[in-house]
């Protein structure tokens, strides 16, 4: 099963509160289900009860369940009440964020963002390429016995499907690493799986490991989407399961799409680490939240003599999750610019204007 996030305007959530209120025809967060078709079915419940995926991620771990299974009953209660099950086409959500029309949000808002690195013996081989003392560091978590994790962000430092990932204003040699990402609850069981951009700033982290949260972490240095996947129609998944391999088909284009500037493909299946590895590295002791993602590393990486540049477009796409696909903008000096997540937050502003004199 494939779960979404969309934005739809002019449709209030539902029932407004005090502490919560609706502007007039100021929309509201939406849940839908993805069919093998193309068809997004709208399964956000009238009654205000669940109001996002992480909504749905709380619910499932109270009542044990799975969030597919959720899904499946919130489609049939609407049958039920004999309501109209809203349908969009998916193609038609696939689009630039705008307030004025449905788009796809980020498929989950994370209250911790994590990362796994030198997992994958591309990303020795590319950084002992580009500096061969980066090289030798990557080359030794590699070996190592612990899994190399990093702090990626928040929700805020991401951004959803078609939002820009950012290059910093102080990096000349950034790449956008294509990436699987786990779902998971406070206990470490995965709750679905979801595409997402590590976006590093390679020369930053070369110049010194110890400035590796800079390379790392900025706003718009990660994207997630377009979906959540479960690997079975009610999506039982334990810590220790895998769906098995996944592909990952990786393109840098231009900036109308027509012109492929590089591609390459990867998979799970070469991973040095299982996923339950990188989660028990991720929970030693360090309690994690419902709804945690954690980036489980790049198997494909552009040539460091191909870095990104403004107004490129970044596309990571596998069968079962769908296609990530977001342009490329350089970071601007502006403060409190918004977020796509900020979107499916209450009582924000998602077009604040900048800063008084900047």
């Amino acid at each position: 099963m494939r779960l979404i996030q969309f934005w739809s305007p002019g449709v209030p959530s539902a029932p407004a509160s005090p502490a919560t209120p609706n502007a007039p025809g100021s929309g509201s967060v939406r849940i839908g289900v993805v069919d093998d078709n193309g068809n997004v079915t709208d399964i956000t419940p009238a009654d205000g009860s669940i109001r996002t995926t992480n909504d749905m991620i709380a619910l499932a771990v109270r009542e044990q369940t799975t969030i597919a299974d959720i899904a499946l009953h919130l489609r049939d209660d609407i049958d039920l009440r004999g309501a109209r099950l809203n349908s969009f086409k998916y193609k038609d959500l696939d689009i630039a964020p705008a307030i004025d029309r449905p788009h796809l949000l980020m498929p989950v808002l994370a209250p911790e963002v994590w990362g796994g690195d030198a997992i994958y013996a591309a990303s020795i081989e590319q950084r002992r390429a580009y500096d061969a003392s980066l090289g030798d560091l990557y080359e030794r978590a590699f070996k190592g016995p612990r899994a190399a994790l990093f702090f990626k962000g928040t929700a805020t430092r991401c951004v959803g499907p078609n939002a820009p990932v950012r290059i910093r204003r102080d990096s000349e040699l950034t790449i956008a690493e294509p990436e699987v990402a786990l779902i998971l609850d406070a206990s470490g069981n995965i709750i679905a799986y979801t595409l997402a951009f590590d976006v590093t700033a390679l020369d930053i982290e070369r110049d010194n490991p110890l400035y590796l949260s800079l390379a790392k972490l900025y706003q718009g240095s990660c994207a997630l989407g377009p979906a959540l996947y479960t690997a079975d129609p009610l999506g039982r998944q334990e810590k220790d399961a895998t769906v098995g391999p996944l592909e990952l088909d990786y393109r840098v284009l231009d900036a109308d799409g027509s012109t492929i500037i590089y591609q390459a493909q990867s998979s799970t299946a070469s991973m040095a680490r299982s996923f339950a590895d990188l989660i028990a590295a991720l929970m030693s002791d360090n309690p994690i939240a419902n709804a945690t993602v954690l980036l489980t590393g790049a198997g494909a990486l552009p040539p460091t003599n191909q870095p990104l540049q403004v107004g490129q477009i970044v596309e990571i796409s596998n069968a079962q999750i769908g296609t990530l696909r977001n342009p490329v903008e350089r970071a601007a000096a502006i403060a409190g610019r918004g977020s796509t997540a900020e979107l499916a937050t209450p009582n924000v502003n998602p077009n604040p204007q900048p800063a008084a004199g900047q």
